[in-house]
Formats: C-alpha cells, structure tokens, sequence
C-alpha cells in the first residue's frame, strides 16, 4: 500500500519494487543463497549488512535460516 511505501525505504529498481534493510548472519552463512532470490548486498558496517531484497522475494529471504536478524529501514526523516 501507498502507507507501506511512505513509511520504509522501498524503492523501484529495473522495475522491481525492493525493500531495504539491515542484516546480521549466521556462521554458516553462504552468499549464493541471496543471490539465487536477487537480494543485492552493499556495505558492511561491523555484524551489519545492508541489503535490497525484491518484495516478491521478501518471504524467502525471511526464510532463510543463516540470517540471524534483519530490520526493515524506514525513510529518514526531513526537518
């Protein structure tokens, strides 16, 4: 919905409505495992991990058991 979008960082790339965030992974994290649902990974920031995960894919991205913890980015707001 209109709010959804308003409230978190989705954004339209190629066509594809994406959902940014942070993550956090497991030890036995394997990098394939996102890229086979398209999930681009960006900066590390200590444990963290930003990532784009196409909304059509979010279910399977939660899913997956290597990720210990994932939060949803909200827009930053402007004065």
């Amino acid at each position: 919905s209109k709010n959804f979008i308003d409230k978190y960082d989705i954004k339209q790339v190629k066509n594809t409505y994406v959902i940014s965030g942070f993550m956090i992974t497991k030890e036995n994290f394997i990098q394939s495992t996102l890229d086979d649902i398209y999930v681009e990974t960006g900066s590390n920031s200590g444990k963290f991990t930003t990532v784009q995960v196409p909304i059509n894919n979010f279910d399977l991205f939660l899913k997956n058991e290597s990720i210990e913890y994932f939060q949803v980015a909200e827009k930053v707001k402007t004065n």
